[in-house]
């Protein structure tokens, strides 16, 4: 465990804050703390140059014992773009391996999404690309008669009419997993289990018929058939499909969950509010793992502003550890409209 000295915090202070200001023990105690932790801050409260401190300081450790490195993930490249901004000078063996600093899809592309798919196909895939994923999309349903998969000239045309009627079936539905876990087709991410339905068009409600549950298994393995050509023959994957390639790579490589542990002791995940399910449960799966993991994970964001990033549930996607602690006070807001802000809160302020 590491222990950090005044010295240390001298010295980050010199570097964030303007001369003479100093980081208050609020700060100071989430600064010194390497234990699996959430914090809780609210806006303006200066979390991300408390982080920056904490990783100012572990600059100086490095390399940490037996070459372990820091993972330091984040929701956007922005974000990512500031902690470099304001720290790369200072901190050239963070931005180094064993070490990574990056987003989330990022980090899930490099060290879940390829690997997965290399031991798959024996290849890197070609690109992780939403517009070039419905490019080519659109392509093979622009030419089904030579992507038919197998089905007879009369289901073709079934598919036909469908992406005619329903073409976002075609571009939203993705792979999955069932309770127990089978591979599956959703309708979405995070979504429900793809189920197919004609689409009733111009036909009057009374003179409409679905189609049979033979057709709509033909259906739904075509669209198996298109994601498994859409990964093995052209290499294309939906920023989406790293995800399910990472829980597949941790089912089937039950060693890179270790071997990932092992490389990165300390974890930091900044704007936890913001990941979506999907990533939350990905990471939990890697690092937490019900609480038996070699890596100490400290997840740092203000849940209230999910309802303002249009993740209004999110109190039911992150739910805090028990080691939980709190930035209170504001820079950026006056005592009378923080304490207006406050009573409006998801996570009131502790007293």
């Amino acid at each position: 465990m590491i222990n950090i000295t005044n010295s240390d915090i001298e010295y980050a202070e010199k570097i964030l804050l303007p001369e003479n200001h100093h980081f208050d023990d609020e700060r100071l105690e989430f600064i010194r703390d390497f234990t699996s932790l959430d914090l809780q801050a609210v806006p303006g409260s200066g979390k991300t140059t408390a982080l920056l401190a904490k990783l100012i300081i572990l600059e100086k450790y490095l390399p940490l014992k037996d070459n372990r490195g820091i993972l330091v993930i984040s929701h956007t490249n922005t974000a990512v773009d500031e902690i470099k901004e304001r720290i790369g000078n200072y901190c050239p063996k963070l931005f180094s391996y064993p070490n990574f600093i990056g987003t989330i899809q990022s980090f899930v592309d490099i060290h879940l999404a390829i690997p997965c798919f290399t031991n798959l196909y024996k290849s890197k895939p070609y690109r992780i690309d939403n517009e070039i994923y419905n490019e080519r999309i659109k392509k093979k349903l622009s030419t089904i008669w030579h992507f038919r998969y197998g089905l007879t000239a009369q289901d073709a045309r079934k598919i036909s009419y469908l992406s005619n009627l329903n073409e976002g079936l075609f571009y939203n539905f993705r792979s999955g997993f069932d309770n127990d876990g089978n591979i599956i087709l959703l309708n979405k991410i995070n979504g429900e289990k793809l189920e197919i339905k004609k689409p009733r068009g111009r036909t009057r409600i009374e003179n409409y018929t679905d189609y049979t549950q033979v057709e709509k298994t033909l259906i739904y393995n075509w669209l198996l058939e298109l994601k498994k050509d859409l990964l093995q023959n052209d290499g294309v994957l939906h920023f989406d499909d790293a995800y399910f390639l990472g829980n597949l790579y941790l089912k089937q490589f039950s060693l890179s969950k270790k071997l990932l542990q092992f490389r990165f002791e300390y974890i930091f995940v900044d704007e936890m509010q913001d990941m979506d399910i999907h990533q939350y449960n990905l990471l939990e799966l890697l690092f937490y793992n019900n609480n038996v993991s070699h890596s100490i994970i400290q997840r740092i964001g203000d849940i209230n502003q999910a309802i303002f990033n249009g993740f209004s549930d999110s109190e039911n996607v992150w739910e805090f550890r028990e080691n939980l602690k709190y930035l209170q006070g504001s820079h950026r807001l006056n005592p009378k409209i923080a304490s207006i802000v406050e009573k409006l809160a998801l996570t009131p302020k502790l007293n």
